[in-house]
């Protein structure tokens, strides 16, 4: 981190910081009316064994998110969340516009997301939960809890739970109206909402309903100037003995192997391509070149980092209805109904053909004087490639709609002289996602470029002029590749096809819990909660022929038919040891096991046990010990054969580029993931500074039995080192000894780590009139590592590799705030650290050892940190209406450059899109009302 950065967090964190309490009677009256997501025991003065943050309806409307999702993915222990842009580029995945949650980089399928303290229905097979179906009018605040919590509250919670609290007791009207625009005027977007709520039946029912449309245009390619080819290249000096690094990190790069319309890529015309209109020229390779890429020359030309939009266009429309009524004093039953619908458009990348196409001598549309070179040198083809510029981008066209219905009652009752409280509802869910993909049908894109003249000096593609009826394609239309501007519209339309699938995702949950305080101490009342659930998951769904051969350049879509059910029970219980009213110590336990029966896997049993101590009453340390679960998702039981497109680097062909179809199936052999976490801390709240907390948190996760999948370079790379398993993943082509697929799927054998330390502090006081109050987070990782289940494959620790998703050593956010009469301000600072490219790197410029690998070496392995700025504005015209102002990356911040790798999956723009921001200043305004 730069040390002025670490010098500001460390000076916020130890000056008096942003608050939850004012005095001493004000934190109590507060903690009454906290339900602690941590724990299901809910009970005055109890301070949680595992730590939670809160952001409240301030936060909220201050930051004025695009949507929720984006909020809090500031907290500084998530890492490596999915959102519209992150997923921009994923097609094959059906991931993308996803908002969904990744605490402590473990996996968003990690982590339990919770709507009022009750599961939320997926939107994917892999498990994701989609914020978008959230009602976001309605969310009042939400609970961060940074630690284990399965035993409380079910599966998925190995890295914690984030818990969305409606506001269920709204009466009146409200509505708020906003725009957004960048800088450079272009992500413009608006948000509508309108909230109502009124009660019936003399006070005994209310009605609540709540509704909003929002839109986002997207950004259509990469309009920014921080863009500047930055990749990752084979350093063409290198040799195993000669001291100079394997890679080398340039700015100004582009990939030898592919133009916008064609590019020879050996032989005797290697270096020839074709522009506008067919007109050929001899591509500048610049100061540098080591295929498939280089520096200088015409590197603008023979790029494709700009061809991919920088953000989707997204479009949502979200209503929800509730309704409760008091039967009596001690019955409420209730109703929920919601329905979401989400409509998302990507341009994800250019079809790119990295040097692996064929051109014959005799192609009919090449010109004459190439086609005599050609025909002298006697070669029979030749390599080629292009990034089809008269084709369509790769568009991803996804549409999700959930519809969930919720029926409940909750109430009060005496019993053993002790008072309890239950709940008890039904939940279904059913969540429709339509996946569509606009690309190319590999085998007519093939047989269209493959043009030949036939008996009568006619184009024809050579399968209806070779004389065997067997293969004839009628339907074929010779393709004009030598060229910009060349291709017709009927070989277009020949060629181009849309991968289709239809999913449907169902959740059915029953559930009851009790919670009371049955027993008493010496030190007070001891407070229990128990509960069942059963709950169903299944999805089934539909693709299109074409998707079922996995005969399409991208998309392949594959449906997944399965379902599986989990009955579980579990008892939690929070005893008093010390303490008790006006004591100045207090020593609680905090412990609950549930027992989890899977139909597919038998057995679990989960549990945690955690004290809170305070010896005084200005500190209170605080632990637990947790065993948790994850259980595999549907994607990972049943997929029945997940297809994806990418480009990797052969090892066994000098690095050479190649595009292959990924291939990830279901294993239904899979069995829960177990997790050991252990988390100490310290909570700070000195009577001597009224207002001030703070809080420190240790927290080391152990996962064994690791469901994880091997990506396809590691499984390449692996079998070139001599890892014999993986090369049984491998397929080639039998003629050209190219690869041309690489099967996986997932296995229980990993295991994985997180460990780190949480900080927290908060101050609140009064000043010249007015309220000022200072917050600030910050999450140091220490570890992220998977230990590979093979003894002879490389383990990895992520921490500090800025590349992607590994999460940096720090990341940080500190907000101040000031309110004062009408107006409100906040001005927050959130960044991260400096990074790696990748851990396993050595970086060096001469002397370096030989490159494995396991070991590369590079000259440049170094990635710079972030600072952003953030601000808002709030005036209050009166007590119905204010307008907001806020501004996102106030000092219009350029991200730090992340070379891209040459392993293409979707368009390599040269910056990390997960960690950094990419669209520089962005303005949100708006105008809220609100009629009590």
């Amino acid at each position: 981190m730069n040390p002025l950065r670490l010098t500001a967090v460390v000076a916020v964190f130890f000056v008096p910081v942003a608050a939850q309490a004012q005095d001493d009677s004000a934190d109590d009256q507060a903690i009454e009316e906290v339900v602690v997501t941590s724990t299901r025991v809910v009970r005055s003065g109890y301070e949680s064994p595992t730590p939670t943050s809160f952001l409240g309806a301030d936060e909220i409307g201050d930051n004025a998110p695009r949507n929720i999702a984006d909020l809090v993915g500031q907290v500084p222990s998530m890492a490596g969340n999915d959102n519209p842009t992150v997923t921009t580029g994923s097609v094959s995945a059906g991931r993308a516009g996803i908002n969904s949650l990744n605490l402590r980089a473990l996996g968003g399928n990690r982590v339990l997301v919770l709507l009022d303290g009750k599961r939320v229905a997926s939107s994917l097979t892999t498990g994701i939960v989609d914020l978008n179906t959230f009602p976001q009018e309605l969310i009042t605040n939400i609970e961060v809890v940074t630690g284990g919590a399965s035993a409380a509250w079910g599966s998925d919670a190995v890295a914690g739970v984030v818990n969305f609290t409606l506001d269920r007791e709204f009466s009146g009207l409200k509505a708020s109206i906003e725009a957004n625009s960048t800088d450079y005027a272009d992500n413009q977007g608006y948000n509508f909402k309108l909230t109502g709520g009124t009660g019936f039946a003399n006070g005994r029912g209310h009605a609540i309903f709540s509704g909003e449309i929002a839109h986002s245009d997207g950004i259509t390619g990469v309009p920014r100037d921080w863009y500047n080819g930055l990749k990752t290249l084979f350093n063409p000096a290198y040799t195993p003995t000669n001291g100079e690094p394997q890679l080398i990190v340039r700015e100004n790069s582009g990939y030898s192997v592919a133009t916008p319309g064609l590019i020879i890529t050996s032989g005797p015309l290697r270096g020839t391509y074709f522009g506008p209109g067919g007109v050929p020229g001899q591509l500048n390779y610049g100061t540098l070149v080591r295929d498939p890429g280089f520096v200088g020359g015409d590197w603008e030309y023979a790029d494709f980092g700009t061809r991919g939009d920088l953000d989707s266009r997204v479009s949502r429309e979200s209503t929800f209805g509730l309704i409760s009524y008091d039967v009596s004093d001690n019955l409420q039953v209730y109703a929920e109904l919601s329905y979401v619908n989400s409509d998302i458009n990507s341009k994800a990348v250019a079809q790119f053909n990295l040097g692996n196409l064929t051109i014959f001598p005799d192609n009919a549309f090449l010109p004459p004087e190439f086609a005599e070179i050609l025909a002298a040198d006697g070669q029979p083809s030749y390599r080629a490639g292009s990034l089809n510029i008269d084709l369509p981008p790769l568009t991803a066209t996804n549409t999700r709609a959930m519809d969930r219905l919720v029926l409940g009652a909750n109430g009060s009752f005496g019993a053993g002289g002790a008072g309890w409280t239950w709940d008890a509802y039904f939940a279904t869910s059913q969540a429709n996602t339509s996946n569509a993909a606009l690309t190319t049908v590999r085998s007519r894109y093939s047989q269209a470029l493959d043009a030949v003249r036939d008996a009568n000096g006619q184009i024809v593609c050579r399968v209806n002029a070779d004389g065997d009826p067997t293969n004839d394609d009628p339907a074929c239309v010779p393709y004009n590749i030598f060229g910009e501007g060349t291709a017709s519209e009927p070989a277009k339309n020949y060629v181009l096809g849309v991968s289709q699938r239809t999913t449907k995702l169902e959740q059915d949950v029953v559930a009851v819990s009790v919670r009371g305080d049955p027993f008493s101490n010496w030190a007070g009342p001891i407070s229990v909660a128990a509960g069942l659930e059963h709950r169903r998951e299944a999805t089934s769904g539909t693709n299109d022929p074409l998707s079922q051969t996995r005969s399409y350049f991208a998309g392949n879509y594959s449906a997944t038919f399965g379902s599986y059910n989990v009955t579980e029970g579990f008892l939690e219980t929070v005893v008093p040891l010390v303490g008790g009213p006006g004591s100045a110590q207090q020593l609680d336990l905090n412990a609950a096991v549930r027992q989890t029966s899977y139909s597919t896997s038998g057995s679990v049993t989960s549990w945690k046990v955690g004290p809170t101590w305070s010896p005084i009453e200005d500190l209170t340390v605080r632990a637990y010990q947790s065993r948790d679960i994850r259980a595999p998702s549907l994607a990972e039981l049943f997929a029945s054969g997940i297809a994806g497109t990418r480009t990797l680097l052969d090892p066994f062909k000098g690095n050479q580029s190649t595009t292959i179809i990924r291939v990830r199936s279901g294993n239904e052999n899979l069995v829960p993931e177990e997790a050991d976490s252990t988390g100490i801390g310290l909570v700070l709240r000195p009577r001597f500074l009224p207002g001030f907390t703070a809080s420190m948190d240790y927290y080391n996760i152990e996962i064994s039995g690791a469901i994880g999948t091997i990506s396809s370079p590691t499984i390449v790379n692996g079998c070139f080192d001599g890892i014999s398993s993986y090369c049984a993943n491998i397929v080639r082509d039998p003629v050209t000894d190219l690869i041309t697929r690489v099967n996986s799927q997932p296995f229980n054998a990993n295991s994985q780590t997180a460990r780190g330390i949480d900080y927290e502090a908060s101050y609140m006081r009064d000043l010249y009139g007015g309220n000022l109050s200072f917050r600030v987070l910050a999450t140091n990782f220490f570890e992220n590592s998977t230990d590979l289940a093979d003894p002879t494959a490389v383990d990895f620790d992520t921490v500090g590799e800025n590349r992607f998703r590994g999460p940096p050593d720090w990341r940080y956010r500190a907000t101040v705030a000031y309110e004062r009469g009408p107006s409100r301000f906040s001005l927050t600072g959130r960044g991260l650290s400096d990074g790696v490219y990748n851990n396993t790197y050595i970086e060096c410029t001469s002397g370096c050892p030989t490159s494995t690998s396991a070991a590369r070496t590079t000259d440049n392995n170094s990635i710079d940190g972030a600072f952003y700025l953030d601000g808002s504005w709030t005036y209050q015209f009166n007590d119905s209406s204010n307008v907001f102002l806020s501004v996102s990356n106030l000092l219009d911040r350029d991200p730090a450059g992340v070379p891209a790798s040459q392993n293409i999956g979707n368009t390599p723009k040269g910056v990390n899109i997960v960690l950094y921001d990419l669209f520089g200043r962005v303005f949100r305004l708006g105008v809220r009302f609100e009629i009590n």
